[in-house]
């Protein structure tokens, strides 16, 4: 008889073990549910955001980091400079080179 108890006592112990364990694999698949769907919609919040910066002119997601991979979102339109511009970035180059050359003739 005492092993009937033992045993009925261990069955019980067992069973409310293994209902406390389904439980909390439940809240614990619950919780993994939850976070997808955080990353999901944090996913989309950024899509949206990188959008938004290339219809108002901002620079779209650097490409280094999504692995060479132009996005849909990146605009492909290249930015001009007028030939003046050109010419004042030109002469700015040519005088610090002449500048550089004279002090390397110092030098020597």
């Amino acid at each position: 008889m005492a092993r009937t108890r033992g045993n009925t006592t261990m069955n019980t112990a067992a069973t409310k073990v293994g209902s406390m364990l389904g439980r909390i694999a439940s809240k614990v698949d619950a919780v993994k549910r939850q976070r997808a769907e955080i990353a999901a919609e944090l996913d989309h919040v950024i899509q949206v955001a990188q959008r938004m910066k290339v219809d108002i002119g901002a620079a779209g997601p650097d490409l280094r980091r999504a692995g060479g991979k132009v996005s849909a979102a990146v605009s492909t339109a290249k930015r001009r400079l007028s030939p003046e511009a050109r010419e004042r970035i030109a002469s700015a180059a040519r005088k610090r080179w002449a500048a550089y050359r004279k002090a390397k003739a110092k030098k020597q």
